[in-house]
């Protein structure tokens, strides 16, 4: 307990120091570039890097959801987040492929995660590991057909995280949102909100 409530404090001053480009974004309809559209019910916090928005109330590294803006053939799926801020470069990281079937996307989002680690939801220098996916299932992407699964894994500070992915390929590109949070409190504090955020996608 003493070390969760470290993490949250660490949370809070990361988002106040180190996140000086949020901004509000208001409940009601709100374009993901020209990508797609979503409408939240509530306000949250957003910050922009690459093609991929990020959203939160109470920090990254306690939540956040994070809507790709569409990863084309050939593309990783860390520099998408990252931007000019590349992994290291040593570290090869997996390709999109526009041919992907459902299991191989999820491969390609869980071997990404694990390969580099998606520090955008978890903090800075704290990568996934022991990553474990379940239950993918067929899922209605706005318009298009797609597909969703759910997925747990332990940081390499030892917090254990819970985390979710629905997404689709459309013209060759992968349009996808994932959301994280601690499984101790503030998953499922959000995940209701994440669910009708992720129902009201609508698609061009």
């Amino acid at each position: 307990m003493i070390a969760y409530r470290k993490m949250v404090l660490f949370a809070l001053v990361f988002f106040i120091t180190a996140c000086p480009h949020y901004t509000m974004v208001e409940p009601g309809k709100r374009d993901i570039g020209n990508s797609y559209r979503v409408q939240p019910q509530t306000a949250w916090s957003m910050s922009t890097l690459g093609k991929v928005e990020i959203w939160t109330v109470d920090g990254p590294t306690l939540e956040a959801v994070h809507f790709f803006k569409g990863i084309a053939d050939g593309e990783t799926l860390l520099p998408t987040i990252y931007g000019r801020h590349q992994p290291d470069p040593k570290v090869k990281l997996p390709q999109f492929r526009k041919d992907m079937n459902p299991n191989e996307v999820m491969e390609f989002i869980v071997d990404s995660m694990t390969t580099s680690g998606l520090r955008s939801p978890i903090g800075p220098n704290m990568k996934g590991v022991n990553i474990q996916p379940s239950y993918l299932r067929p899922f209605k992407f706005g318009n298009q057909p797609g597909y969703r699964f759910e997925f747990s894994y332990i940081s390499d500070q030892g917090l254990e995280y819970k985390g979710l992915a629905a997404g689709t390929i459309k013209d060759g590109k992968l349009y996808l949102i994932c959301y994280t949070g601690t499984k101790e409190y503030y998953y499922f504090k959000y995940r209701q909100q994440v669910d009708d955020i992720i129902s009201s996608i609508e698609m061009p």
